[in-house]
């Protein structure tokens, strides 16, 4: 999801023309400002099981008036679209391997204290979170997991927001250039 502004006035471009870093400048500080906004719109958003992919959304610079606003965690697109059948996509099978990894940090999944390391009880559990690593990539192979957009809905709420804010900086650079 894109969010483009388009500064089509003949202030704007005469200004632009006449003291190009006066105006990258204000407009730079409305731009940093709106990219934050959408940033912190899509954390309110985002599924917050662990909090990872919350906490990985950051706007960043990424040239002259270019923000990026993404999550860094490598799964956020799946949370984004969703996968399998209930996405409406082709099946697949996930590592349960990593599943594993997760439900050894979710004590809320796992729904036990793990016991001593070298107690035949501590086996057990390992055994019991082996086999419901291997169910639940089952269940994603069979069902697939839902959509839960926090991205593109962010971006679309804040839009008109950005625009607000470019204006303003477009403004705010009109008048430091022709008032000198």
């Amino acid at each position: 999801m894109h969010i483009q502004f388009k500064v089509s006035s003949k202030e704007a471009q005469a200004a632009f023309a006449l003291a190009p870093e006066a105006m990258e400048r204000n407009l730079e500080v409305f731009l940093s400002r709106g990219a934050q906004d959408v940033a912190r719109d899509a954390r309110s958003r985002a599924p917050k099981l662990f909090s990872t992919l919350t906490n990985s959304i950051m706007a960043a610079r990424v040239g002259p008036l270019h923000w990026r606003v993404s999550p860094s965690v490598n799964y956020a697109v799946y949370a984004e679209e969703g996968t399998g059948p209930a996405a409406g996509q082709a099946r697949y099978y996930p590592n349960p391997d990593s599943l594993l990894q997760y439900l050894r940090l979710a004590p809320s999944y796992r729904r036990f204290k793990l016991g001593p390391r070298d107690s035949r009880k501590r086996g057990e559990q390992e055994l019991d979170l082996w086999f419901r690593a291997r169910q639940m990539a089952w269940a994603i192979y069979t069902k697939g997991t839902k959509a839960q957009p926090f991205m593109r809905p962010a971006a679309n709420a804040m839009q008109s927001r950005v625009f607000a804010l470019l204006n303003e900086g477009v403004d705010a650079g009109l008048r430091e250039v022709f008032a000198a």
